[in-house]
Formats: C-alpha cells, structure tokens, sequence
C-alpha cells in the first residue's frame, strides 16, 4: 500500500467503523502527504485496524484518538481510548503480557520498531508506535 493510499484508506475505514460502532474517532495524520515506504504503510494499516478492533472487543470505549506522523527517521502511531484499560503487568523485555496487544507487538517488530502500551483500570488506554524508516537509495 503506497503513502497517498494509506491516508484514503484509513479515512474510509476510520469512517466505517466509527458508523458500524457508534465510537467516536479522531484520525489525525501529519504531513498531509505523508510519505512512508509501502511496507510500512501496510502494516501501519494492519496496527490501526487491529488497534480498533480490540478497543471495540474489550475497552467499552466511547473515544479514540489515532496519530499519525513522521519525521526524518521514523513514523509514530499513537492509538488511545478512554475505555476500562487494564492493570499494568511487566512483560519480558518490553514484550505484552496478558490481556495487551500481542498481534500489534509482533507487526511493530517485525519493523524494528518500538511499542509502549499505557494503561490502567478506568482510564483507558494508548499504544506508542515508533518505526525507524529507511528508503532504498537510488543511484
């Protein structure tokens, strides 16, 4: 999935869910124009969808917030809902424990990326994105 595909993608399916589920969710995506390798876009696409769709299954959540940006070495995906969250468990080296999001971890990963996930009971929760970008150089 190209850049410029990335942002209509997720505006439609953003739109969707927001209708099929009746949650409130505010896409903010910067630049505009964002530019990012076509892996990545893919899988930033997998995250968010996933992200949604766990919020919808277990936080009882009302509002979402989804960030997205990049800068010159990395794009960062914050995902956050006002829902029930989750006690806090150490994971093993930064990995998810029980009940957090062990499909975004391995996605984020396999990037070479970076996931902090915040939560606790009654105050919702928000996953923290980071992944380095490298494009090809052309000769």
């Amino acid at each position: 999935m190209a850049s410029h595909e990335l942002v209509e993608a997720l505006r439609g399916y953003v739109q969707e869910f927001e209708k099929e589920n009746g949650l409130s969710v505010n896409l903010c995506i910067e630049p505009e124009k964002l530019d990012l390798p076509r892996k990545v876009s893919s899988e930033i696409y997998q995250i968010i969808h996933e992200g949604l769709t766990n919020i919808k299954k277990h936080a009882a959540a009302r509002q979402v917030l989804i960030k997205l940006n990049r800068d010159d070495t990395a794009a960062s995906l914050m995902i956050s809902d006002d829902g029930c969250g989750f006690p806090p468990k150490a994971g093993l080296r930064g990995k998810p424990v029980s009940g957090q999001p062990w499909s975004i971890y391995e996605r984020t990963r396999a990037l070479s990326g970076s996931l902090i996930v915040e939560s606790s009971p009654g105050k919702g929760s928000t996953l923290h994105i980071r992944i380095p970008i490298y494009f090809e150089q052309k000769a």
